[in-house]
């Protein structure tokens, strides 16, 4: 198994260094696909691409891609249009970082949030159930927390 683990960023990079220190011994490659702007045109941290940068040469990313919004996007009038959606954009941001994967070579391919955790053992019996099941595709259940750990949502309908 070579797997491509990538990352959609906006903001939360203060999260990358510790999710990726217990992870990166179990991923073959790493990539983040970035935003400078938000969606509603706000500007990302100035310490996103330094920390970009400073994960890259450390060894724990090994590319960055900036995901540029189209230049005639505005979100006040998108938002208007009948068919507008954000998962649009996201899932774009998804499909660059499996592209980035496959050009790795990469035989197996997860897609994270900045605010998303695992530990490294649980990924290790994943991988041994993915190849040792012969997987397609896998998916898990969801913790969220809100504001502190004290404060799980338990399920869809909570949320």
């Amino acid at each position: 198994m070579r797997l491509s683990l990538s990352i959609t960023l906006f903001d939360g990079e203060e999260l990358l260094e510790p999710k990726l220190r217990v992870l990166r011994n179990e991923i073959d490659h790493v990539s983040i696909v970035y935003q400078k702007k938000s969606y509603k045109g706000n500007n990302c941290s100035s310490n996103l691409l330094p920390e970009l940068k400073r994960l890259m040469k450390i060894g724990l990313v090994d590319e960055i891609y900036e995901f540029v919004m189209p230049k005639n996007y505005d979100y006040k009038l998108a938002k208007k249009e009948k068919d507008f959606s954000l998962q649009k954009y996201e899932a774009n941001k998804r499909t660059i970082g499996l592209e980035l994967a496959r050009k790795f070579g990469a035989s197996h391919f997860m897609s994270l949030d900045a605010d998303e955790f695992f530990l490294p053992e649980q990924l290790r019996y994943a991988k041994d159930q993915i190849i040792r099941n012969d997987y397609d595709a896998t998916f898990c259940l969801l913790k969220d927390y809100w504001v502190s750990p004290n404060n799980q949502v338990d399920g869809i309908a909570e949320a």
